[in-house]
């Protein structure tokens, strides 16, 4: 089940400070100070710890560091926002040590994306929070923000007022479903392959009754299909109310055998399916948040925000 009501941050404004931190794999540092220095020239206040610099194999340093990292940011009354350096691997590591860390103060800003899924989908579950599915600094942010994703960032982290419809021309209906009454429900997901690792553990994502955001990059046919029967025999498309799919890129050179593959497995669902939203692992990924109610539209395909992912400061 859904918190009853979800907390939503404020939204950022010119002067405020944004903190990223490595919680995941260890990545070049040319990439990460192009991408500081691109935020600074938004209007916001950058600040890292200077040991995010440091490597344990893949890793961006020991487990106690990225902890204690992560757990100074949440806590930090003048921290606006929290982003990444990258994604990779490592951020399920550091969950056990939230188990009974509450943070201080008002939600913050949390944006990631990849391996950052389980991050995000903790705070969503565990504390009520509405995240942001977007891009990581050392990377997207540095190399990979063209004008369109960067409006997307900005739009969706500084304004108090629902995304609204988004219709980006790369998105397809693949199912109409039975009833579009009711296609609407929190949107929560991420990464598919992160999704699949969350099966069996604590932190387990919780899909009934919601609409479902899955993408990935680099996993070839049978990988898609492998993870999604896997979520299907676990039950977690069960009370799912409709899935959208990002580009899936790499699963096959051609985009109809990927759609036809989906065709067929989740056919017998009856729910709606989109494929081809462009947010997480593709250059010129728009921004979404994960904790809002949505809707799915087939007719013309789009994903519908009914409410704004972040809190008025006027109300």
């Amino acid at each position: 089940m859904n918190p009853p009501f979800f907390k939503k941050p404020l939204p950022l404004k010119k002067g405020d400070k944004i903190k990223i931190i490595a919680p995941a794999s260890n990545f070049d540092r040319e990439a990460f100070l192009r991408g500081v220095k691109k935020i600074e020239s938004w209007g916001f206040q950058v600040e890292y710890r200077g040991d995010i610099f440091e490597k344990k194999f893949y890793l961006a340093g020991e487990v106690s560091r990225r902890v204690h990292e992560l757990k100074e940011a949440l806590n930090d009354s003048e921290t606006h926002a929290i982003f990444v350096a990258r994604g990779g691997y490592g951020t399920m590591q550091l969950l056990p040590a939230l188990k009974n860390f509450q943070p201080k103060g008002k939600p913050k800003i949390l944006l990631g994306y990849s391996d950052l899924t389980v991050l995000l989908n903790y705070l969503q579950q565990s504390w009520g929070w509405v995240c942001f599915h977007g891009p990581v600094v050392a990377k997207d942010i540095s190399d990979q923000l063209d004008q369109e994703s960067k409006h997307s960032l900005l739009r969706c982290l500084t304004q108090a007022r629902p995304l609204g419809s988004l219709k980006p021309p790369s998105l397809k209906s693949l199912f109409p479903g039975e009833d579009l009454k009711n296609a609407e429900g929190i949107l929560v997901g991420g990464c598919l392959s992160l999704v699949v690792c969350s099966l069996g553990t604590p932190y387990q994502l919780k899909t009934s009754g919601n609409i479902l955001y899955l993408e990935d990059v680099g996993e070839r046919l049978y990988e898609i299909d492998r993870m999604l029967t896997h979520l299907r025999l676990a039950g977690l498309f069960e009370g799912v109310k409709g899935i959208v799919f990002g580009p899936l890129e790499d699963a096959h050179h051609n985009p109809e055998v990927v759609e036809a593959l989906l065709k067929d497995l989740l056919g017998d669902m009856r729910i709606p399916v989109l494929l081809g939203f462009p947010s997480g692992h593709i250059s010129g990924s728009w921004t979404i948040p994960f904790g809002v109610k949505t809707r799915i539209e087939t007719q013309e395909p789009a994903l519908v925000f009914l409410e704004s992912a972040l809190e008025d400061p006027s109300v």
